[in-house]
C-alpha cells in the first residue's frame, strides 16, 4: 500500500483564499468534485493558537486554511465523501477542547 506525498496545508490571507475559494469553486465544477467550506470557531487566543497548531500538523496534500477573524478559521476540502469532512472536523473538536466547526458543500452551479 502506498501512501500519498505529506504536502503540508497553505496557509493564506483573507485576500488569497477568497481567490483559491474561486478557483477550487471552478476546478469542482469542471470535475463533477465536491468542494467543502469549513469554518472552525476557537473560544479564545490560546485554543486559536493550539487550533492552529493542530491544522498545520493534521491537514496535508495541500489543503488551503486561513484565519479570517481572530480565532476563526475557514478550510478548503475536497472530499469524495460528505463524512471524510466529518472525521476530519471532529478530529479537529476532539484535539483543541471548545472548538466548534461547521461545513457546507460549495454548490456546483455557476
Amino acid at each position: 500500500m502506498a501512501f500519498p506525498p505529506n504536502d503540508p496545508p497553505v496557509r493564506r490571507d483573507v485576500a488569497g483564499f477568497a481567490e483559491d475559494l474561486r478557483l477550487c469553486a471552478r476546478r469542482a465544477l469542471r470535475r463533477a468534485e465536491t468542494l467543502y467550506l469549513c469554518v472552525l470557531r476557537a473560544p479564545g487566543a490560546a485554543a486559536a493558537r493550539e487550533l492552529q497548531a493542530h491544522l498545520d500538523f493534521h491537514l496535508y496534500h495541500g489543503e488551503i486554511y486561513c484565519e479570517m477573524s481572530p480565532g476563526v478559521f475557514y478550510l478548503l476540502v475536497f472530499a469524495a465523501r460528505e463524512e471524510e469532512v466529518q472525521v476530519l472536523l471532529a478530529d479537529a473538536q476532539d484535539c483543541v477542547p471548545g472548538v466548534r466547526a461547521q461545513y457546507k458543500s460549495v454548490p456546483k452551479d455557476e
